[in-house]
């Protein structure tokens, strides 16, 4: 594991573009489409849908999205911190744009970094409660541009998320977490699927920072 001084992810954080928005979507809810009958056939009851989470992930690509960056947000909130595995935060900042992952285990951001979709942030709120979660255009918006680093306790922790990358049951995503001046962790997560229990953290894999 790689220790890292907080500044080197400061500054990774305040690479973040964006207007700020705030939100706090719904929880999706799903629908059942209608299926026609061909004249002269007796109409058929349906089933219900099973849930994505037992489809294979190939089949499902926005569930398995949605499932993995929910996974991650949560064991890196409430797990993989810097507080030993304690939960501490009662709100956090989430960064709304995937950033891409550099090879010592950080997060970079631009112009082209792709928004976050209501549905994958509606999960992760799900997921995170009862921590109340505010979206923000970049991690400046929370911590500042100037030379006095505010504490997580008067702004609230920052949550940066990577693009997810998933080969079949397979999975990765990194993650970044800012907590304070000299208070942080990131790297990379493992993710499996099980037909049981959906995508689970499995361990970690490359460069992995804490502070």
């Amino acid at each position: 594991m790689k220790l890292r001084l907080a500044t080197l992810f400061v500054a990774g954080l305040l690479c973040g573009c964006g207007a700020a928005t705030t939100s706090q979507p719904d929880e999706a809810g799903s629908s059942q489409d209608e299926t026609a009958q061909p004249d002269g056939l007796a109409p058929t009851t349906s089933q219900p849908a099973a849930p994505l989470t037992t489809v294979a992930p190939e089949l499902s690509s926005e569930q398995t999205e949605i499932d993995i960056v929910a996974a991650a947000s949560l064991a890196r909130l409430t797990t993989d911190n810097s507080f030993g595995g304690a939960s501490v935060f009662d709100r956090v900042n989430i960064v709304d744009r995937y950033g891409t992952p550099t090879p010592d285990g950080f997060l970079q951001f631009g112009p082209d970094s792709s928004l976050i979709e209501p549905e994958v942030r509606a999960a992760v709120e799900q997921a995170l409660k009862p921590m109340s979660v505010t979206w923000v255009g970049s991690s400046s918006e929370v911590i500042g541009t100037g030379q006095e680093i505010p504490s997580y306790q008067d702004v609230g922790p920052v949550l940066t998320l990577g693009t997810p990358s998933v080969d079949g049951d397979q999975a990765a995503m990194t993650t970044g977490l800012w907590c304070g001046d000299l208070c942080g962790a990131g790297g990379t997560h493992r993710l499996e699927w099980t037909e049981s229990e959906g995508w689970l953290i499995t361990g970690m894999e490359g460069p992995q920072w804490i502070s």
